[in-house]
């Protein structure tokens, strides 16, 4: 009888150390998932941003490579075909500058509505 219970209530801490054993193994593999799920957020989070200022970084060089293109165009056609005088021309080059200080600011200000939009 004695032999018995000692078996059985052996048992008993054997299960009950098992079953807590088995416990804090899922509640550390819970907590390691969520850790990893944390770490891919922040990953794509950064790889977004990345890729945004990346694009629009591009976006300003290819701007400022067309106007400096524009710009040498234009002045080479008034100085060449033209054929104008130096004040006829500083009033192009005004007038050109202008033009171009506005199409710039409205495409930076497109692509920054569009970053924005995008995150």
């Amino acid at each position: 009888m004695i032999s018995s219970s000692s078996r059985s209530s052996s048992r008993r801490r054997r299960s009950s150390s098992s079953s807590s054993s088995s416990s804090s193994s899922s509640s550390s593999s819970s907590s390691s998932s969520s850790s990893s799920s944390i770490v891919v957020v922040v990953v794509v989070v950064v790889v977004v941003v990345v890729v945004v200022v990346v694009v629009v970084v591009v976006v300003v060089v290819v701007v400022v490579v067309v106007v400096v293109v524009v710009v040498v165009v234009v002045v080479v056609y008034v100085v060449v075909v033209l054929e104008l005088e130096v004040v006829e021309l500083e009033v192009v080059v005004v007038y050109f500058v202008v033009v171009v200080v506005v199409v710039v600011n409205k495409t930076i200000l497109r692509n920054q509505t569009l970053s924005a939009t995008c995150s």
